[in-house]
């Protein structure tokens, strides 16, 4: 009689422990910021009186996430400014008042000339499995930019 109980009680504990294991992993899978590359709609540099921004428009996020990060990071010493785009299947705290993301993003990645030192930058995304260089930015002394797109194989017309 106290073998029985004793195995279906192993039985319970190791069914609850595997089910805890398997919501824990599906959490992870939904919560967790997967790398994702859009499709960029345009680049364009904006001229403003004081300095100019180069904008970044994405054409959309994946329809399956709830949450889509963007951002860029400023090498300086390598000359190259890195595209990161990211996406969250489910971000269950992005719509609390204290969330400094928005759930339904502008999808605009503006990175202004104050930010980066007269010289020549390598614009990259994370495309296929490797960053691509996308276009060239050039900055001069008076902090006025001018970009070059770079045409990738397949977008010739």
């Amino acid at each position: 009689m106290f073998y029985r109980r004793s195995l279906s009680l192993r039985v319970c504990l190791v069914a609850s422990l595997c089910s805890l294991l398997v919501g824990g992993g599906v959490v992870f899978v939904l919560t967790r910021p997967w790398h994702y590359a859009p499709e960029i709609r345009t680049i364009n540099v904006l001229s403003t009186s004081d300095s100019d921004l180069l904008q970044v428009e994405l054409l959309a996020h994946p329809p399956w996430s709830q949450q889509l990060i963007y951002d860029y990071a400023v090498n300086r010493e390598a000359g190259t400014i890195d595209l990161y785009t990211t996406y969250v299947i489910w971000a269950p705290l992005s719509n609390l008042p204290d969330s400094d993301a928005a759930t339904v993003p502008d999808f605009t990645i503006l990175i202004p000339a104050e930010k980066l030192r007269p010289g020549t930058y390598q614009v990259r995304r994370y495309w296929k499995g490797q960053w691509t260089s996308i276009g060239t930015l050039q900055q001069d002394d008076r902090e006025r930019l001018r970009w070059e797109q770079r045409v990738m194989p397949g977008d010739e017309p």
